[in-house]
């Protein structure tokens, strides 16, 4: 939900010439970070099972609760660190005139 905001952002801090193109740039981020999250997910994943002797079921890795709490551990620290980032993003509304 939060790229609608993302993309009127994008459009908003750049000049009119330059909004498709960088509405482009911002697009082709969000669907290469899927493309690098999910290896990331399931990298962390096997490593946590690993580390602790994760055994097999059925010719499988029988992963437990602690593995996915783990692995998916890194969703709410890029949602922290996004939140820091829209700090450094220019207020393009402008001030009122008293």
């Amino acid at each position: 939900g939060g790229q609608f905001l993302a993309f009127s952002g994008v459009a908003n801090i750049n000049s009119r010439d330059r909004a498709a193109t960088a509405s482009g740039m911002h697009n082709m981020i969000c669907m290469f970070s899927g493309n690098l999250m999910q290896p990331l997910l399931g990298k962390l994943l096997q490593m946590n099972w690993s580390e602790r002797g994760g055994t097999f079921l059925a010719g499988a890795p029988d992963y437990n609760l602690e593995d996915f709490r783990f692995a998916l551990g890194i969703i709410p620290i890029a949602l922290v660190m996004a939140a820091f980032v829209t700090f450094l993003v220019k207020e393009t509304f402008p001030q009122k005139s008293s």
